[in-house]
């Protein structure tokens, strides 16, 4: 069963709806082009992605999404 009212999602689990990896999601979060919430957690960042964050990167870049 999944948890679709979290409040962030993983870099793992945003990887997998926007269908790529994780390397490249942390890559656009550090870039700027998708919003995230990191902070330092253990000498290492942690980065929680926000539904609405998700939800505006998918409409400013529709073309990259399909109707799926």
């Amino acid at each position: 069963m999944n948890n679709y009212n979290k409040v962030g999602y993983s870099v793992s689990e945003v990887a997998q709806i926007f269908g790529c990896t994780p390397s490249t999601i942390r890559k656009y979060v550090y870039d700027g082009y998708l919003k995230a919430d990191v902070s330092l957690v253990n000498k290492r960042n942690s980065v929680r992605i926000r539904r609405e964050h998700i939800v505006e990167y998918m409409t400013n870049h529709q073309g990259r999404f399909s109707e799926e």
